[in-house]
């Protein structure tokens, strides 16, 4: 797991769309859903339900994303205490 994951998680969540996530993290779409699909194995839960038109949040992935959220802004903060510098730019 790392911030970029979770910044994707929280993306794709916000704005509905692999594609449009992917765009805005200037990644491809089948690269970001392989990074999800890594992390999905990793944890042993499915993040998003697929089946549909737009990826949906299962139960887990609800609960997923509010952790994943804390952590990025924890991160945020920390990178403002640091002096600014960015832990989530790459």
């Amino acid at each position: 797991m790392n911030l970029d994951q979770l910044e994707a998680i929280d993306l794709i969540a916000q704005l509905g769309s692999f594609r449009a996530a992917a765009a805005k993290l200037k990644r491809s779409q089948p690269a970001l859903s392989a990074a999800i699909k890594n992390l999905e194995a990793e944890f042993g839960i499915l993040i998003f339900d697929r089946s549909a038109y737009r990826p949906k949040l299962t139960e887990a992935g609800a609960i997923f994303l509010s952790a994943a959220r804390t952590t990025l802004n924890a991160a945020k903060q920390a990178s403002r205490i640091a002096g600014g510098r960015s832990f989530l730019s790459g």
